[in-house]
């Protein structure tokens, strides 16, 4: 990508949404692209436009730049320097250098934390309900402890973070004492909060006030949140990988799907998922439709039993990404027998994939 490597941005950090891209350089800046119809690449300001929707005319909140074609610096945000990125499928989460989480993009199911789920009646529509996005980036600067009885919320000391996650329509964040904060569509218990309700404030977890309730890293997916702890044995999981076939946990329950060690990479996919664990093994499953990510060869299209994948059982795996429908591993290959293992694998022929400018 043309201004990315030594002589441009040093990239450290991608995120991908639904059709949004973030890229996180070493300085500490944010190149966004992609859609920006609800301001999850920071860019523009919301305003009023009158669009077609069928055969009617409605005044909708949009961006006032709609799409970002090439990769630019996040203009509206002018914050410390960045240290971490997640993406949403229509919203994104920073981390900066100080510990402070910022949200900007949908609102829908009040996944920006903003107190808020942005919604409103057009002028034109009589029952419809439509929500505004936010293109100027929000700072999380409160967090709330709610009563599971009466449901009120009182307010509680705010103190630094040092990990967050987007998942698809909800969010959570850990703090420097290991307590955890989520908010967004609560459907099938993805917050852990106990119900089902959408959250539009960053509340504190209070299932996880015991003794081996000190998370270390979060991470959303669409349905789910892991949480990881220090000691092993100490993996949670809110909310539900398949909601079909399994019954969902409404708070954070001890996980152990994910593979026997604690685990260092984790990629999702709607209804699976692939965990790479501090050995450099691979536990893998996918409930839903596999074109070959699960990487169990042309037989086995679904897997909905989490397992070792076979394929990379003598490699050590250092980090994994997904898409929709793939996954790409990161293998160390600085030992001898990482070198002897890599000739093991073919090389993909590039040659005849097709590029777009």
């Amino acid at each position: 990508m043309p201004g990315t490597g030594p002589d441009g941005d040093i990239i450290v950090m991608v995120a991908l949404g639904q059709r949004h891209s973030l890229l996180l350089t070493s300085q500490g800046k944010v190149l966004s692209a992609g859609d920006n119809s609800d301001g999850q690449c920071a860019k523009g300001d919301m305003k009023t436009k009158d669009t077609d929707v069928g055969k009617t005319s409605e005044e909708v909140e949009t961006c006032s730049v709609p799409v970002i074609k090439d990769f630019d610096v996040l203009k509206n945000y002018s914050g410390p320097p960045v240290v971490k990125v997640s993406a949403g499928s229509d919203f994104t989460m920073l981390l900066d250098i100080n510990g402070v989480a910022w949200t900007f993009g949908s609102q829908e199911f009040g996944q920006l934390g903003s107190g808020t789920d942005g919604s409103y009646n057009s002028a034109s529509s009589k029952v419809k309900m439509r929500y505004a996005g936010l293109s100027e980036p929000f700072k999380l600067s409160r967090c709330y402890e709610r009563d599971g009885k009466t449901k009120k919320t009182k307010s509680m000391q705010m103190m630094k973070i040092r990990s967050i996650s987007a998942g698809s329509h909800h969010a959570a964040m850990v703090d420097e004492l290991g307590r955890v904060f989520s908010w967004g569509a609560g459907t099938y218990g993805r917050t852990g909060l106990n119900d089902t309700m959408d959250t539009h404030i960053p509340v504190w977890v209070s299932a996880l006030d015991h003794p081996r309730g000190k998370m270390e890293t979060v991470e959303c997916g669409h349905l789910m949140t892991v949480l990881n702890g220090k000691l092993p044995g100490s993996t949670y999981m809110a909310g539900v990988l398949d909601n079909v076939r399994k019954e969902a946990n409404m708070t954070p329950k001890q996980y152990f799907e994910l593979g026997d060690t604690n685990i260092q990479s984790l990629g999702f996919w709607r209804k699976g998922f692939t965990a790479v664990q501090e050995d450099g093994k691979v536990t893998v499953t996918n409930n839903g439709p596999c074109y070959g990510e699960v990487g169990n060869g042309e037989r086995f299209r679904t897997q909905g039993i989490p397992k070792k994948m076979k394929e990379l059982e003598f490699a050590h795996v250092m980090m994994v990404g997904t898409a929709a429908n793939s996954a790409v591993y990161v293998l160390r290959d600085c030992e001898e027998e990482d070198i002897e293992e890599m000739e093991e694998y073919d090389v993909l022929d590039q040659t005849d994939m097709e590029y777009t400018e």
